[in-house]
């Protein structure tokens, strides 16, 4: 999508955006705004996924495997990124303050690790049913 004489600004520009965002979330005077920043940038993904998937163009590698590793795109992303997006944006909202006990800490803690290991595990399941097709053009 992005013409091809910008595609290799793009791919300096963007890890360090993605960056910024990530670090910048974690301090709480820039949390809201890197919060809606990073929910923006997964939006574009999913556009940018969805667009390419109206075209035809499954074979797409997005970028989302290790090194190595080449996914297809498939209609899954284009979801995956928007309940991102949405859960992201909710770092956005204004935070109570109040102290936090051991039982909230491990609670959180627990909360993290779970849903870390569920995306993993969602993430993996789904690489395994939707497999890199051959690239266009080729007849195996």
């Amino acid at each position: 999508l992005i013409p091809e004489m910008m595609a290799a600004y793009a791919a300096r520009v963007v890890p360090m955006l993605e960056l910024a965002i990530g670090v910048l979330i974690l301090v709480p005077a820039t949390r809201p705004t890197a919060a809606l920043g990073g929910a923006g940038l997964l939006l574009i993904y999913a556009l940018g996924i969805s667009v390419n998937l109206q075209r035809g163009r499954r074979d797409l590698d997005c970028g989302c495997g290790g090194p190595g590793e080449r996914r297809r795109i498939a209609p899954w992303m284009v979801v995956r990124n928007i309940v991102l997006a949405t859960s992201l944006s909710s770092a956005a909202a204004p935070w109570a303050l109040r102290v936090l006990t051991w039982a909230d800490m491990l609670t959180v803690a627990g909360g993290v690790v779970t849903l870390a290991l569920l995306y993993l595990t969602i993430d993996r399941l789904f690489a395994a049913v939707t497999p890199f097709a051959a690239p266009l053009g080729s007849n195996s």
